[in-house]
């Protein structure tokens, strides 16, 4: 093989016109008025790659800038109470948001099949739109009312590696892990503070994988699969708990071909979550999934049938923390399920002429 090494630059500055038009009516308002925006998302991005007889990797590097347009409904002064108790109100003016991407990204292939990559980035957002939120706990009333703040940021570095441990490289070994930190600024607000105040949440966390895969046959695979998820939020506004909540996961995964053009695949998994504030975030749930599947007609038709949550070990109620660290939930989930999914495949060539 010979030495090659190639570098790239490619250098994009589009520009665009977005024309706007909205006509609205109230109960005692009717107006229509026009927006025209134009949009400058620039994107420049370098490669360098080089292959020699060990190795092979590539080097990129990527700076972009989105723009968006705050929806015309924030623009119009208007009162929304027909929930008494969440009252929107708009028509403040409001900027486009920009947000800053620069990512940088090394990849290796090495001999023996082992690889590697390492991975970072960092995103700075301006005018980014926020709900700004007043809450009187005396009448249990909230008063939001779109807007504009800077100063949300977040930054971020990781790393993957796969290598094969036995000469016949049926075993393998796979990790990823990601760091990094998030700066989310809103604002909030109560009945004391007399209109709201700049909320800053400050959020460091970790992710890491590691799994290993056992192959034997291109008819067997068994996999032992772990992941573990670390965030700590903190903040010096009022009434804010810090949070350090770790999540974390591991189990099997098993699929095998079997006699009679059968397939059956597996999965067991131990999902556990610690350090919530909300002891009902604080859960182990065990969980079984299956699926076996056959083919016919020389493989055109495919049926499968999917076990999900075999055990019915989840809640239908999920709850999970946004980028301020508030509790968030979602009902009408259906966790436990059993479907046959049939799939009918067909290739027509084309008739020569």
């Amino acid at each position: 093989m010979n030495d090659s090494t190639e570098i790239g630059l490619n250098i994009q500055l589009p520009v665009r016109i977005e024309h706007n038009r909205m006509h609205y009516t109230q109960i005692a308002t009717d107006t229509t008025f026009c927006r025209n925006t134009t949009m400058f998302t620039p994107r420049i991005t370098f490669q360098k790659a080089s292959v020699n007889r060990s190795t092979h990797y590539e080097f990129n590097m990527e700076y972009s800038l989105n723009m968006s347009a705050p929806a015309m409904l924030h623009l119009v002064r208007r009162t929304d109470n027909s929930n008494p108790l969440h009252i929107v109100q708009s028509g403040k003016p409001l900027k486009n948001e920009l947000k800053h991407d620069l990512l940088v990204n090394y990849r290796s292939n090495l001999q023996k099949q082992c690889m590697y990559n390492l991975n970072a980035g960092v995103t700075v957002k301006q005018n980014t739109l926020t709900m700004e939120s007043i809450y009187d706990r005396t009448t249990g009333v909230r008063t939001v009312s779109p807007g504009t703040i800077n100063g949300n940021w977040d930054a971020g570095i990781g790393g993957s590696f796969s290598m094969p441990l036995d000469k016949a490289k049926k075993i393998t070994l796979e990790n990823n892990n990601s760091m990094g930190y998030d700066n989310s600024v809103d604002r909030i607000g109560t009945e004391k503070t007399n209109g709201t105040v700049r909320s800053v949440v400050k959020t460091a966390y970790y992710n890491g994988t590691l799994k290993l895969n056992y192959r034997p046959t291109d008819k067997f695979t068994i996999n032992a699969v772990g992941n573990i998820h670390l965030r700590n939020s903190y903040s010096d506004i009022e009434d804010f708990t810090t949070i350090k909540a770790r999540d974390f996961d591991y189990g099997l995964a098993f699929s095998a071909q079997l006699p009679y053009k059968f397939q059956i695949s597996t999965d067991i998994t131990m999902y556990s979550r610690r350090g919530y504030n909300d002891s009902n975030m604080n859960t182990d749930d065990f969980v079984w999934n299956a699926r076996l599947t056959r083919t016919f007609i020389k493989g055109s038709l495919v049926c499968m049938l999917d076990g999900f949550d075999i055990l019915g070990q989840l809640s239908n109620i999920r709850r999970t923390l946004n980028a301020q660290a508030r509790v968030e939930t979602w009902y009408n989930v259906t966790p436990r399920y059993i479907m046959l999914h049939v799939a009918y495949r067909f290739n027509k060539q084309p008739k020569k002429n």
